[in-house]
């Protein structure tokens, strides 16, 4: 056993899809003293390649059967990603030649293909493994498993019959997947067997369809997307569209895209009077809400780009963001105004309202390049300090075009607005949405930190889409949801 211990220290399981998915019909095989559940599925070894493989034996002086044994390590080498591969084989045909190497029913042979070896010296380095599986001596698996379990996870090795078979355990393993590598094993077969000199990395192991596929039509992504258009332009014409669809829904109550694009142009010709225009920054200091979005957009059509700060953010964070970013203006209201140093020049959203209201309602004449930049977000600042990152209006077209055509957005489906204001996916959830003609769904600050008021609401409200953080989902894992939603 200690020689065991030595040879499989260490050995890490292969990493393949482990849900349980039963397939009417298929074999099955109960292991009586263990009681675990076996399928089992069949290969076959084309004219060419048994004839190839026949030849290279001969040549290399090495048995047959150990043959199907190293494509079949070389195929969980490269589909699992590790150089370190081990399988359970079958009865005792891949042993080398002679009685001392060859392999007892059930042995694990453990490989290191590291180095990228010639298909050669994977046979040879399966030769050596067997005769270092021989030296160990046959133990029952289910006692080397057990025993071994300290230094070795032995339960997810998959079991290979040279003369034609592959056998898993249901418990561990989807059907689906060993299907998918079953599929892979037939192409590598034929694969080495044209080209045994090749080394472990030069085989292909995708079909000629299936490699159009993988790496033509699903890399086939180009679209056209309007490149002259700065995004508030699809806002504008989404406006002039459907004037009377409701863009936002909030607790204060409906904005419609009219009354949206009017709000939007008032403020932007107000920030065009104070000098702000094509190259100016704007900082956007509001809670989640209609005022958010108006101010965002009317920066934009002013042609300067945007600032979104989270008005939870420290105040030293948003001093900082404010002066690094060269903002000519904080767009915010009254209950935030004392988070920003004195003499910092501010909009009050609220409290300034009459005078924005008095503006044109029509929209900018401001040209804007579809390379000037649309916004700036920040970083959290975790490795010091906070980062700008500019991203320019081609890219959140781009962004739009590709999210309305993946998530199939229509006018009047609604979207949550659930992300942080200062995180860029709430760009993701605002522009989108607004391109489409859906509606802009704000939840209340306690629905959207609560798992089920927010799932409850979400219901409600037939949410389209949002974005949920990690922990956000993993609650909401943990929640009960009828069948429909």
């Amino acid at each position: 056993m200690d020689h065991w211990r030595r040879i499989l220290a260490g050995l890490a399981p292969i990493e393949l899809p482990t849900a349980v998915d039963r397939r009417p019909g298929a074999q099955v095989q109960s292991l009586g003293d263990t009681g675990r559940v076996f399928e089992t599925v069949g290969f076959e070894l084309s004219e060419d390649v048994a004839a190839c493989f026949k030849r290279l034996a001969d040549e290399w002086d090495a048995p047959v059967a150990a043959f199907p044994v190293a494509v079949f390590l070389v195929l969980l080498a490269r589909y699992c990603g590790t150089e370190d591969v081990a399988v359970r084989v079958a009865g005792g045909a891949a042993g080398a030649a002679s009685a001392s190497t060859a392999i007892a029913a059930g042995v694990v042979l453990r490989t290191d293909l590291s180095g990228d070896p010639t298909f050669a010296q994977i046979v040879r380095r399966v030769q050596d493994a067997a005769a270092a599986a021989g030296e160990a001596g046959e133990v029952p698996f289910e006692t080397l498993a057990e025993d071994l379990r300290d230094v070795a996870d032995l339960d997810r090795l998959l079991v290979i019959d040279p003369q034609g078979s592959i056998r898993y355990s249901t418990e561990l393993y989807d059907a689906a997947a060993i299907d998918r590598l079953q599929s892979l094993f037939a192409v590598l077969l034929e694969a080495v067997a044209a080209a045994p000199e090749a080394h472990s990395s030069e085989f292909e192991l995708l079909a000629g369809t299936e490699r159009q596929q993988v790496l033509v039509e699903w890399n086939d992504t180009a679209v056209a997307f309007p490149e002259t258009v700065p995004v508030h332009r699809l806002v504008e014409e989404r406006a002039a569209a459907q004037p009377d669809a409701v863009a936002i829904r909030s607790a204060e109550g409906d904005v419609t895209y009219g009354k949206l694009n009017t709000r939007a142009n008032q403020l932007a010709h107000h920030l065009g009077a104070e000098g702000v225009g094509v190259g100016s920054m704007v900082a956007v200091c509001l809670d989640r809400s209609a005022e958010l979005i108006v101010a965002m957009l009317g920066a934009v059509k002013a042609g300067a780009a945007y600032v979104p700060m989270d008005p939870g953010y420290p105040a030293d964070r948003l001093a900082f963001m404010t002066e690094d970013c060269g903002a000519a203006v904080v767009v915010t209201d009254t209950a935030h105004a004392a988070l920003f140093p004195a003499g910092t020049p501010v909009l009050l959203i609220d409290r300034d309202r009459e005078m924005v209201a008095g503006q044109p309602v029509t929209d900018p004449d401001v040209a804007v390049d579809v390379s000037e930049c649309c916004y700036v977000i920040y970083t959290s600042g975790s490795t010091g300090r906070p980062k700008g990152v500019a991203i320019e209006h081609r890219g959140v077209v781009n962004l739009v075009q590709w999210t309305v055509r993946s998530f199939g957005l229509e006018p009047g489906a609604r979207v949550a607005l659930c992300a942080g204001v200062g995180f860029d996916a709430f760009v993701w959830e605002v522009w989108p949405a607004l391109a489409a003609g859906a509606t802009c769904c704000v939840p209340a600050e306690a629905v959207r930190v609560s798992a089920p008021a927010l799932r409850d609401w979400l219901l409600a409200q037939g949410i389209r889409g949002t974005f949920l953080s990690t922990p956000m989902l993993e609650a909401f894992a943990g929640l009960s949801w009828d069948g429909e939603s």
